[in-house]
């Protein structure tokens, strides 16, 4: 499946499409309490209505194992370099669910500013 495709894969069953989201700003960024899977757990991710598409932590994917379905060449600020995609099952955020997620797996670098704005991810 290509990159693409997996994007276009996400689904919802949402039948009203008023939902209030709850949301904290950290510097000039939205961040959002994202639940996965059903973990009980909430990670930490910063809403970018300019993103090209999802991404998450390496740690938080092998943590939670999300298996590799793909390989997408990707941009980011420094360089583009080819970078694994996988499906996250159910992404929940306040109530609102998203199936079959495609995202972009990085190694956030643990000194990195970004980690004080999402260090779980972007969506």
């Amino acid at each position: 499946m290509t990159g693409n495709r997996i994007f276009r894969s996400t689904t919802f069953k949402e039948k009203h499409y008023k939902h209030t989201i709850t949301f904290e700003r950290k510097f000039a960024f939205i961040n959002v309490k994202v639940g996965i899977n059903g973990n009980p757990h909430k990670f930490d991710f910063m809403f970018d209505s300019g993103s090209d598409g999802s991404v998450i932590s390496k740690r938080i994917a092998d943590s939670l194992g999300l298996k590799t379905v793909g390989i997408v060449h990707a941009r980011d600020l420094h360089k583009t370099s080819d970078r694994p995609l996988v499906i996250i099952p159910e992404l929940d955020i306040d109530g609102l669910k998203f199936y079959n997620v495609g995202a972009i797996v990085l190694d956030f670098d643990p000194n990195a500013a970004f980690n004080c704005v999402a260090k779980d991810g972007i969506i």
